[in-house]
């Protein structure tokens, strides 16, 4: 986890500096930047550099950075006159370190000049170029650009929104947010960026994988989810919760009729699944032996679960993003 963490924070740190180098970062970052500098301007030996010095003056001073977290080696007498200025250095290496390890990743806010804001209460309706649409809630943001690459759709979220995306199988779509990259192909989902930097996304149709942003093993750290699943990802701790969503929602156009007469539970769990695309299993075999006679039509999901299980005196429990169904059976 440390080692994983100081990587975050380097590719956190080379992106910072990166942005200053080209100009695009905000005044605050400037300003921590140039006290970096500062503290360090022994490494700068010409106000103009090319790309390979920046990289060893950037090398030089994440060295010093990351030398701040190691274990301390044996005492060095050092001369009283440089004590002073070497206890400074020390003092904003610290600080810099948790600015950029805590600060960046935990409360970072993309500094987008967004394309689309939503400053009203009412949700606002977009048109991507490549004919995506996307809802934006009170006081999200997107940002996006005038046509897509001919490899990629890419685009940058501040808040929360739906996106209903064309399939386009050889042009991945990509969602942004603070801590997280979302890939998909064509599907509908929500994302919505809650308390303590935490965001959920909730899969309407299609799947939906979702990795860590900045992450050094982010190619294996992740969830995919199918429709009616959702996940929540705390980034303080660096961890997925997958769930099904509040309100699971048929996925099929064609529904069936939900009336039975003395129907075999396997048909009726297969219409919801089929419905619904959410897994069912049965916890004892004998639950095979039941029928179902009723009707499960104009009803939600955990209705349907909850009557069918109340005919055959069972009970259901969800376990993460599937449903159990418990009893005795049926002789």
């Amino acid at each position: 986890m440390v080692k994983q963490l100081k990587e975050m924070n380097r590719q956190v740190f080379n992106e910072l500096l990166q942005r200053y180098l080209n100009g695009s970062c905000t005044e605050q970052e400037r300003l921590l930047v140039d006290r970096w500098f500062e503290a360090w301007k022994e490494d700068l030996q010409q106000p103009t550099l090319s790309e390979a010095e920046w990289q060893q003056v950037a090398e030089r001073m994440w060295s010093h950075i990351s030398q701040q977290t190691t274990v301390a080696e044996p005492p060095v007498v050092i001369p009283l006159y440089r004590r002073k200025w070497m206890q400074m250095a020390a003092a904003v290496a610290v600080l810099l370190v948790g600015v950029l390890g805590s600060y960046y990743y935990f409360n970072y806010q993309p500094q987008e000049n967004f394309r689309a804001t939503n400053t009203s209460t009412k949700p606002k309706q977009l048109l991507l170029p490549d004919g995506s649409k996307v809802i934006l809630y009170a006081n999200a943001g997107l940002q996006f650009p005038d046509a897509f690459t001919d490899s990629v759709r890419e685009v940058t979220l501040q808040g929360d929104a739906f996106f209903d995306v064309v399939h386009n199988p050889q042009k991945a779509f990509y969602v942004k947010t603070n801590h997280l990259i979302i890939k998909v192909l064509g599907t509908s989902f929500f994302v919505r960026q809650k308390a303590d930097a935490a965001t959920e996304v909730a899969v309407r149709s299609g799947r939906v994988a979702v990795s860590e942003r900045y992450s050094a093993n982010a190619s294996n750290n992740g969830v995919l989810l199918t429709p009616n699943q959702k996940v929540v990802y705390h980034a303080q701790q660096q961890h997925f919760v997958t769930a099904l969503v509040e309100k699971p929602a048929p996925v099929v156009t064609a529904l069936p009729a939900f009336k039975y007469q003395e129907a075999p539970l396997s048909q009726v769990i297969n219409d919801l699944q089929t419905t619904y695309q959410i897994q069912i299993s049965l916890e004892n075999n004998k639950l095979t032996n039941c029928n179902l006679t009723g009707d499960l039509s104009q009803m939600d999901m955990y209705a349907q679960l909850e009557a069918l299980t109340r005919a055959i005196g069972a009970s259901y429990q969800i376990k993460g993003t599937a449903v159990l169904i418990v009893g005795k059976g049926c002789d």
